[in-house]
């Protein structure tokens, strides 16, 4: 296991007094997948992916109620300590089978991305960027 995690208090508590306590903390109490990217976006700009509690969530979201891919919900859990914060038992076949992939795959990626150099490529308001909500993210190890 990778340990227990704090609450942040809804990102408002993120400091190094709650990482003196617990090495993770959860950034904000939003859960959606596309929030999520810019809350983890601002967090990483001061704090290492390795302190970001962030989860594969259900959808409909239960705070947003938007959609998202189970691929999209990974790529953001994945820039994180990751985890799964939903019913597998819900799943159907073939998305345990995608999820099944997708841990395989943070196995491999996570001395990477919890110790690697990550970078922001570009995030929305970025000149160049064609998409007003794009992000791209890069860990190198």
């Amino acid at each position: 296991g990778r340990g227990w995690g704090a609450g942040g208090g809804g990102g408002g508590r993120f400091d190094p007094g709650m990482l003196f306590y617990s090495p993770q903390i959860w950034a904000s109490d939003n859960t959606d997948v596309f929030s999520r990217m810019s809350i983890q976006q601002g967090t990483s700009l001061v704090y290492p992916l390795s302190t970001i509690g962030s989860h594969i969530t259900e959808v409909p979201n239960h705070q947003t109620q938007r959609l998202a891919t189970l691929k999209t919900r990974f790529l953001i859990a994945l820039f994180g300590t990751f985890g799964l914060e939903l019913d597998v038992r819900r799943l159907s076949s073939d998305e345990m089978a995608e999820l099944s992939l997708y841990i395989d795959m943070f196995k491999r990626l996570a001395p990477i991305i919890i110790r690697g150099m990550f970078y922001r490529l570009w995030s929305p308001g970025s000149v160049g960027v064609i998409a007003r909500d794009a992000y791209a993210w890069m860990a190198v190890g």
